[in-house]
């Protein structure tokens, strides 16, 4: 196959790029592309075959001399910065990415490691922050799942989330910077399908309930910062209604009266299906005031 050694070049006779095109006028074999300061910005090979698209990993910037003119990438890539620090390294074949993605920063410290399996990345991924330490990683654990997790600057682990084909399926946990609990939840398809407990960073209990397909039910309950019971809701299965309670810090009933179940059957939306007598008391247990509802509508306010 004949070939066409072409070279282009920037206004002031730089050299912009220098490679190869084969007889159908596609590029071919070893390409160089050039910054206006002369320094390499990418290397890489070509099949001298046409390309509908070519899949970019490494972002180029607006004035970038990369230019692939319909051509098929194939073979290893390098790209740099303009002060010639490595920027990344991938492995096209017939123009998609292949095998494992490298990604540097400017300063040099390594940004992100991902695995490309046909022109997806569907293998384990890290990301590093500039500082140099792991921010993020992804494992392929095969069948479809995988675990995503997540570190603070510390080194203490902020979250680990298990997917399923792209969806949140299994025990979340999150974690505060200073390693206690924040969050264990269950999903499946990324809706909260089991158990949901979360925590204050002082280690004291914020929430608990459980859900079903994110349909709240049975009981939940809320507490302050400083452990104290604030919300109550409990479902009453035999009468078909729901039982809430709101309370003062000082343990004291702020506000009680029941709902019957909404049309959504979540527990959370009571306050449109408010039914019979609800009471409101002051801090000091005395009460402030009765309202009587009728299907979630108002009827009467009675005061003391």
């Amino acid at each position: 196959m004949s070939q066409d050694i072409k070279k282009e070049f920037y206004d002031d006779g730089t050299t912009k790029s220098e490679g190869a095109y084969s007889s159908a006028k596609f590029k071919t074999g070893l390409w160089k592309y050039y910054y206006a300061n002369g320094k390499l910005e990418a290397e890489g090979t070509y099949n001298g075959k046409e390309a509908g698209k070519t899949i970019h990993v490494i972002r180029k910037g607006k004035k970038s001399a990369i230019d692939d003119k319909s051509s098929v990438r194939n073979g290893k890539w390098t790209f740099y910065y303009s002060n010639g620090q490595k920027k990344g390294t991938i492995t096209y074949k017939d123009g998609c990415p292949e095998g494992l993605l490298t990604k540097w920063y400017k300063s040099g410290e390594k940004m992100e490691e991902t695995q490309y399996v046909e022109c997806k990345p569907m293998g384990n991924k890290k990301i590093w922050a500039k500082e140099g330490w792991l921010k993020y990683e992804t494992i392929n654990e095969g069948n479809g799942r995988s675990m995503e997790i997540e570190w603070y600057a510390s080194g203490q682990k902020k979250s680990a989330i298990p997917y399923k084909n792209g969806q949140q399926y299994g025990r979340v946990k999150r974690w505060y910077e200073n390693g206690q609990k924040e969050e264990d939840v269950m999903m499946k398809n990324t809706r909260v399908h089991g158990s949901y407990r979360s925590w204050y960073s002082n280690g004291n209990k914020q929430r608990e309930f459980f859900s079903i397909n994110n349909v709240m039910s049975g009981e939940y309950r809320e507490w302050t910062e400083e452990g104290k019971l604030l919300w109550e809701i409990i479902e009453l299965t035999d009468d078909k209604k729901i039982s809430i309670k709101n309370y003062w810090p000082n343990g004291q009933v702020k506000v009680q009266g029941k709902s019957t179940m909404p049309q959504s059957l979540s527990i959370h939306q009571w306050s449109q299906t408010r039914v019979g007598y609800w009471t409101y008391w002051y801090k000091d247990g005395t009460v402030t005031k009765s309202e009587k509802y009728s299907n979630g509508q108002l009827l009467t306010v009675e005061m003391p």
